[in-house]
């Protein structure tokens, strides 16, 4: 139950369309004027968790259409030279390849979740908890309550 009851109030916030803000579509500086109360430690718990549930971040959508409900993967650069941005990353590594593990999102500095404003880490997990990526309420993703 209380699982639910968090669950409804951060898709309430996400449901605000907060991103625009507050995630990285552009490097604005009021981006780096948020101060950080969400410790590393608490980010990687929280990496941990979201990873060793059997589940995987992006739920029942694909990385991209996760991802692109947050940023603008078209104007974040590419770690790829044959890529022109982290899209053509991200279509290369995870879709054609299989080369990256699940879990690369979280050490990924261009999507500022390890030490990014909270803002961000926040939208996203918004985004992961909200019914249209994990349909089911029963429980965490990738996790049974029983």
């Amino acid at each position: 139950m209380v699982w639910i009851a968090a669950r409804l109030e951060l898709v309430a916030w996400t449901d605000r369309r907060a991103h625009p803000e507050c995630m990285a579509r552009s490097s604005s500086s009021s981006m780096h004027d948020h101060q950080t109360k969400i410790t590393a430690v608490t980010r990687r718990d929280i990496f941990d968790y979201l990873g060793g549930g059997g589940g995987t971040w992006w739920g029942r959508l694909d990385e991209i259409a996760f991802l692109d409900g947050l940023y603008d993967l078209d104007a974040l650069p590419s770690r790829d030279t044959r890529h022109p941005t982290a899209r053509g990353d991200i279509t290369q590594h995870r879709m054609n390849n299989c080369d990256w593990e699940n879990d690369w999102i979280f050490e990924d500095s261009r999507f500022q979740l390890l030490e990014g404003p909270d803002e961000v880490l926040l939208a996203f997990l918004t985004r992961v908890v909200h019914p249209e990526v994990q349909p089911d309420v029963t429980g965490p993703p990738g996790r049974s309550m029983s």
